[in-house]
């Protein structure tokens, strides 16, 4: 489930956003509140996309995904370079932490082409551990 988030504090990408193509599913303006989780005002202009819809088990799939974004919305991505103010961007790829008693050692892989491919649209590179999600029970049906 790897996100592009993308912000500025000075420049509004609203109308950027009414005509490009990006899978863009949330965005917000300066002073915008959001309605879930967040109360306080936004005290920046911001949006995300969804780059890759893989399970948070699936890094690898992610990494894919995010060069294939990049290689079919690069062009866009460079003119929101040159028509904004970014004062951030980067991939947000989250993804589950495999320690325990059989794995002592987590190492995880960004390929070249995705840091240069990256590097090139100045978007950084978030990585999100997180808890392994736990397996809901069976549910017993009585008999």
């Amino acid at each position: 489930m790897c996100v592009l988030h993308v912000s500025s504090n000075s420049s509004s990408f609203m109308a950027f956003l009414g005509q490009t193509t990006l899978p863009v599913y949330q965005s917000h303006e300066k002073g915008d509140t959001c309605s879930r989780g967040r109360r306080t005002a936004w005290d920046d202009y911001g949006f995300s996309c969804t780059v890759s819809d893989r399970d948070w088990r699936d890094l690898v799939g992610q990494i894919e995904d995010a060069t294939r974004f990049l290689n079919t919305h690069g062009e866009q991505l460079g003119l929101l370079r040159q028509t904004h103010s970014i004062d951030d961007m980067r991939f947000d790829f989250p993804y589950e932490c495999r320690l325990g008693q059989s794995v002592v050692i987590q190492c995880d892989y960004l390929p070249p082409d995705l840091l240069s491919l990256a590097s090139q649209h100045g978007i950084g590179i978030e990585l999100s551990m997180y808890h392994p999600s736990q397996e809901e029970p069976a549910s017993k049906t009585p008999a």
